[in-house]
C-alpha cells in the first residue's frame, strides 16, 4: 500500500517543508502516492499555490511542485493520511490536533 502524506500549514516553514515533501514522494513512487493534499488557512493562498505554483507571501517566485494540492478543508486534507507533517505555530495546535484525530488513519505517523 502506497502511503498518502499530507501536510498542514502554509505559512513559512509549511511551504518549504511541502515542497520537500513533494519532491521526495516523487523520488518514491511506489512508496509514496503522488499527490499531496496541503492545508493552508486562507482560500486566496490555496487559489494561488493551485493556480500559479507558488506562494508569493512566504516562498516568493519559487516553484511548487504539481503534487501540491492545497485546500482550506481540513478534513478532506487528511482524510486517510498515513503520514501527516504538521507546520503550524503551537498555539494552533491543539484545535487542529483534535479536528485531525477524526480524519488521521489510524496507523498515521
Amino acid at each position: 500500500m502506497a502511503h498518502r502524506v499530507c501536510v498542514v500549514g502554509g505559512g513559512s516553514f509549511g511551504s518549504v517543508v511541502a515542497r520537500v515533501a513533494a519532491n521526495g514522494v516523487g523520488a518514491h513512487p511506489g512508496t509514496f502516492k503522488q499527490t499531496i493534499p496541503w492545508w493552508v488557512r486562507r482560500p486566496e493562498m490555496a487559489e494561488e499555490i493551485n493556480e500559479k505554483r507558488v506562494n508569493s507571501q512566504y516562498l516568493g517566485a519559487a516553484h511548487l511542485p504539481e503534487a501540491l494540492q492545497a485546500s482550506t478543508d481540513l478534513g478532506e486534507v487528511s482524510k486517510g493520511a498515513t503520514v501527516c507533517i504538521i507546520a503550524l505555530p503551537g498555539e494552533f495546535l491543539a484545535n487542529v490536533l483534535a479536528l485531525l484525530d477524526q480524519s488521521l488513519h489510524q496507523d498515521c505517523v
